[in-house]
């Protein structure tokens, strides 16, 4: 589909639906006639991509992500404008690793969506936040994610090493999905545990 047939098709969410999006209150979309992952702020951010990101840990978010999808399925892999999609806002803030399960149960294929620039998937962004329960979760339905690597070459490891917690990089490598990946090199020829050393020194 080309920009502008896209562009057509968008419908920008005006403020009431915004709040109501940001409070999980999925009622005025029932009756919505667009389809949901045509429904973006100017940002390009989904009805879905607005309730993950102003949630507070406390709060228990899979069930009303689950509603969410049950409207609208493709809301798993539609993006905003940088690229991310409603995993990667799981896989950042870390609420709970069932709203990763969720999303994953919806379509699993969301774990190989990379953002547009940086080309880091959802378990790059758990690995930099230290988040080894959604990582878990990600690499235990999509083993072969692990493989992938951002535009310099760094896999989950490399992030993992990069976030400089101790706790949930020796977590990481009782993960054999990512344990593995230990002697996988960047672009710089520095493997997971090159970096350590690396660091250290900065």
């Amino acid at each position: 589909m080309g920009s502008s047939e896209k562009m057509k098709r968008i419908s920008y969410m005006d403020p009431v639906l915004f709040k109501a999006a940001a409070e999980g209150d999925i009622d005025p979309f029932e009756k919505y006639q667009t389809c949901l992952d045509q429904l973006l702020t100017p940002d390009e951010n989904t009805v879905l991509h607005v309730y993950l990101g102003n949630q507070s840990p406390h709060l228990l978010v899979s069930e009303t992500a689950r509603k969410l999808l049950e409207k609208e399925k493709k809301l798993t892999k539609t993006t905003d404008e940088n690229g991310w999609s409603p995993l990667h806002y799981a896989a950042c803030y870390d609420w709970s690793p069932r709203i990763v399960q969720v999303l994953l149960e919806n379509d699993a294929s969301a774990a190989y969506i990379a953002e547009s620039e940086k080309r880091r998937t959802a378990l790059h962004i758990a690995a930099i936040q230290g988040h080894v329960n959604a990582m878990k979760e990600i690499v235990s339905r999509c083993p072969d994610c692990s493989e992938l690597v951002d535009n310099r070459g760094w896999n989950a490891l490399h992030y993992a090493v990069a976030s400089k917690d101790r706790v949930a990089f020796l977590q990481c490598l009782k993960i054999p999905e990512l344990a593995r990946l230990g002697t996988k090199k960047n672009d710089k020829g520095n493997t997971p545990f090159h970096l350590i050393v690396v660091l250290a020194h900065q």
